[in-house]
Parts: structure tokens; sequence; C-alpha cells
């Protein structure tokens, strides 16, 4: 009766450490199959996901979705032209790991990557985003 309770004390190991090792899933970052291009022609709020790009006036408010996948969940972090952005008032990173760029200025014109990351490995993507004055036909004035 011992021996039989051991080789199922070995099945069970055996069985729940397979479910664990596959149930780790590299983290994906989830982007449109075609990046669109988004130019704002005014200072409305702008929500893209991440993979597109934008062109928006000074003191808009950006926010760049990152939807991920993964298992387990993949915890997202932020990065500005590779270097790390801080947790301040004109960037937040919110809730649903969105990042938020408050009345961006021509300062924030930069590439921003989203990382995914979770112990079975990194996912990531990157949107360009330029800030520009104000336009009138044709001629750009800084506000």
């Amino acid at each position: 009766m011992l021996f039989i309770r051991t080789i199922h004390l070995k099945q069970y190991a055996f069985i729940r450490s397979s479910i664990l090792f596959t149930a780790h899933k590299k983290p994906v970052v989830k982007i449109a199959e075609q990046p669109k291009m988004i130019e704002a022609q005014n200072r409305s709020p702008i929500i893209l996901t991440i993979g597109n790009n934008v062109t928006a006036l000074t003191n808009t408010s950006i926010t760049i979705q990152c939807p991920t996948s993964g298992v387990p969940t993949p915890t997202v972090t932020w990065t500005k032209d590779n270097q790390e952005i801080p947790n301040d008032g004109r960037y937040t990173v919110q809730d649903d790991d969105s990042l938020l760029v408050d009345e961006a200025g021509e300062q924030e014109s930069a590439r921003y990557t989203c990382t995914a990351g979770n112990v079975a490995g990194n996912g990531s993507a990157s949107s360009t985003v330029n800030i520009v004055g104000k336009v009138f036909h044709g001629f750009h004035f800084d506000s």
C-alpha cells in the first residue's frame, strides 16, 4: 500500500510540474496589423494603441495604450527614447498600463516603447510621437 501511494505522489508531482511549466507564456504586446499615422488637427485628447504613430499640437494630452497577453500576467514598463520614464506630473502610467502624456510639449517628441515582461520573457512595441506648435496654412508657429 505504501508503494502505490508513492507512485501516486510521483505522478502528481510530475503532472503538477508539467502544468506549471507549460502554463508560462511569453508576453506579447498586441499591435495593429496595419500601423496608422495619426495627425491631430486640434488639441483634443488623443488615444492611440502602441505601434501607431502620432503628430499632435503642443498642449495636447496623449494616451498610448499597451494591450498585452502572457502567463503569468506581464508587468508593463515604459521608456522614452530608451530611457526610463519618470512617473511624475507630465507622465502617468495608468491602472490599465497605458501611458498618459499630459499636455505634451515639443520636448515630448520621442519614440515611446512599451515592454511587457514575465518569467517567460519580454515583448515590446513602440510608437513615435511628434509634437509641433500651431500650424496655419503650411506655416509653423510655436505657441
